[in-house]
């Protein structure tokens, strides 16, 4: 029981310092962009805190002693706090990013799309997989980052040349149900190599 406990001890203070350091690229760089080689268009500070912050989350999720945790009474609980921790550490950076974003809403609600499936895709790949998830969510980070607004265009947030679109109705509905996916996820997500 101890050494389950203590080999997840270190998440914590890990979760909270990726928060900080997300919280502070996107208060000191929330107005600059640079072109990403191969990418089909500039990428702003907050759409790799996007792209890379369910990512980071993921590394959390990672059972050091799956056999030990996977016989405690409590397990699905732990995991269950584990990944709902995760998710918020994702969550309040991304929030704050949005806040002070001069972006009109419609890419809000792109990017809350897009972290909701990336959250989504991490938590499967590391229940399913552990550190080979990671790795796999790592590649879906960049596809987005490289093919973004190819894939915003396809899903009808913005237009051909790149221009965001008014907000409409099924700009809300992705993005909640995104979310919702995100949701059902983290409930049902396993911590270790089993679904729960």
């Amino acid at each position: 029981m101890r050494v389950s406990t203590s080999a997840r001890l270190w998440r914590w203070p890990v979760l909270v310092l990726v928060m900080l350091v997300a919280v502070a690229c996107v208060l000191v760089f929330r107005n600059d962009s640079m072109y990403l080689p191969g990418a089909d268009g500039r990428r702003y500070a907050r759409q790799f805190v996007v792209a890379w912050m369910p990512v980071l989350g993921a590394v959390l999720l990672i059972d050091p002693t799956p056999e030990i945790t996977a016989t405690l009474p409590r397990a699905r609980r732990v995991y269950v706090a584990l990944r709902a921790a995760m998710v918020v550490g994702v969550l309040v950076p991304l929030v704050l990013a949005w806040f002070l974003s001069d972006q009109l809403v419609v890419k809000a609600l792109y990017e809350a799309f897009i972290v909701a499936v990336l959250i989504t895709c991490s938590i499967i790949a590391v229940s399913l997989w552990q550190a080979s998830g990671v790795l796999m969510a790592s590649l879906l980070s960049v596809l987005w980052l490289l093919a973004g607004d190819t894939l915003a265009m396809v899903l009808g947030f913005a237009d051909i040349t790149g221009q965001a679109m008014r907000v409409a109705p099924v700009h809300w509905g992705l993005a909640l149900a995104g979310l919702g996916l995100a949701a059902v996820a983290t409930l049902r997500g396993a911590g270790s190599t089993r679904w729960q």
